[in-house]
C-alpha cells in the first residue's frame, strides 16, 4: 500500500513538473514573439519616417520657384544665424537648438552655396518631425555632395567637432548605399559605428529630382538608445542578434546569465579606426565566448528555433524569433 502511494506521489510531482516546463514554455513563446514585434516595428516606423522625410525633402526641392531663396540675412553680421570658421573651414549655425547645418567651403562663399542652404532651412521642421518618430533614432540626416558638400542633421550637433573640413560625402557607405539604390530605402547589413551616435543600424535612401538623385537621406538607429530604452527596463532573458549573430542587446538577466558582453561594452571609437563592424568577439559563435552560447549559436545557425541546451549546472529552453525587416534575431531565454 505505502509503495503504491509512494509511487502514485512520483507519478504526480513528475507531471507537475513537466507541466511547469511546459507553462514555462508556453510563456516564454509568447513573450519573445511579442518583443520581437515590438523591435521589428521600431525599424519599420524608421523606414517609414525617412520615406516620409524624402517626400517632404523632393516636395522641396522640386518646387524651388515657389520659395523665398533670399541670401541677404544668412550671416550673423546681418541678423542670421550663420557665422563663418576661419579660413573658410565651416558656415555654421551658432544656436545650438534645432537642426545642424554643414557647409565646407574651403573657400570665400557663393551665392549658389547660400542658396543651397536656404533649401536645407525649409528642411529643418521636417527633419525634426522625423528626429520625432522614435525614441530609439540617433540621427535624421540629408546631404548633396555636389558641387558642395552640404548637409542638415538633426538632433544638433557640434558638427565642427564631428565632420572633417571639406569631408566628401560618398566616402561613407551609408551615402553611397544612397546614391545606388533604385529608390527603396535600404538598411546597413549590419551594425556599425558612427562617429556621433556610437552603434547604429541606418536606413538610407535617394532624393530625386527629375534631373536625376540630388541627395541622401538617412535616419539611423542607435543600439545603445535600444538597449537603454527597451532591453534595460526589463526583468526576462532576451538577447538581440544581428544577421550575423552579433550580440546588439540583451536585459541584464539574459547577460549575468550567459556571461555575454554587448556591442556597447565595446569601444566604438577604436572600432571606426580599425573596422568596419563588430568584431568577432561580440558573435554569439565567437570561441571567446562560454561553450553553452556556443551551442545556441549552433542550433540557431541550423535553423532551430525552439530548443533546450544544458551546460550540467543550467536547462535552458530557448525560443527563436525573426525580426524580419533587418533579419535580425530576437531570443528568449528560461530555466527549467
Amino acid at each position: 500500500m505505502k509503495t503504491k502511494l509512494f509511487l502514485g506521489l512520483s507519478s504526480l510531482i513528475i507531471l507537475a513538473i513537466l507541466s511547469g516546463c511546459t507553462d514555462k514554455r508556453k510563456e516564454l513563446e509568447s513573450a519573445t514573439q511579442e518583443s520581437a514585434s515590438v523591435i521589428n516595428q521600431e525599424f519599420v516606423n524608421i523606414r517609414i519616417a525617412v520615406n516620409d522625410f524624402k517626400t517632404s525633402i523632393e516636395g522641396v526641392v522640386n518646387n524651388l520657384g515657389s520659395l523665398d531663396l533670399s541670401t541677404d540675412k544668412l550671416d550673423v553680421s546681418q541678423g542670421g544665424l550663420f557665422k563663418m570658421f576661419p579660413e573658410n573651414k565651416y558656415y555654421y549655425k551658432t544656436l545650438a537648438e534645432g537642426s545642424c547645418f554643414y557647409l565646407s567651403p574651403g573657400k570665400p562663399l557663393e551665392e549658389g552655396m547660400k542658396k543651397e542652404l536656404r533649401i536645407q532651412q525649409y528642411l529643418e521642421p521636417f527633419a525634426q518631425k522625423a528626429s520625432a518618430t522614435s525614441k530609439n533614432i540617433g540621427m535624421v540626416f540629408y546631404g548633396v555632395h555636389d558641387p558642395w558638400t552640404i548637409a542638415i542633421m538633426d538632433p544638433w550637433i557640434d558638427v565642427v567637432s564631428i565632420f572633417p573640413p571639406g569631408v566628401d560625402l560618398r566616402y561613407f557607405e551609408w551615402y553611397n548605399r544612397g546614391l545606388k539604390s533604385p529608390g527603396e530605402a535600404l538598411w546597413s547589413e549590419k551594425p556599425f559605428t558612427d562617429l556621433a551616435t556610437g552603434w547604429v543600424m541606418d536606413v538610407s535612401v535617394p532624393i530625386k529630382t527629375p534631373d536625376g538623385i540630388r541627395g541622401v537621406s538617412v535616419i539611423s538607429l542607435n543600439m545603445s538608445k535600444l538597449q537603454r530604452n527597451f532591453f534595460q527596463p526589463r526583468k526576462d532573458n532576451l538577447i538581440l542578434l544581428g544577421s550575423d549573430l552579433t550580440i546588439v542587446g540583451s536585459t541584464l538577466g539574459a547577460k549575468e546569465l550567459l556571461g555575454i558582453k554587448l556591442l556597447e561594452d565595446f569601444d566604438f571609437v577604436k572600432q571606426m579606426k580599425e573596422n568596419t563592424f563588430a568584431p568577432d568577439e561580440f558573435k554569439l559563435a565567437s570561441e571567446t565566448q562560454p561553450p553553452l552560447v556556443q551551442e545556441i549559436a549552433k542550433k540557431i545557425s541550423a535553423g532551430q528555433n525552439i530548443f533546450d541546451v544544458g551546460d550540467g549546472t543550467n536547462t535552458l529552453a530557448v525560443q527563436v524569433e525573426k525580426v524580419p525587416e533587418t533579419d535580425f534575431y530576437l531570443i528568449g531565454l528560461v530555466r527549467i
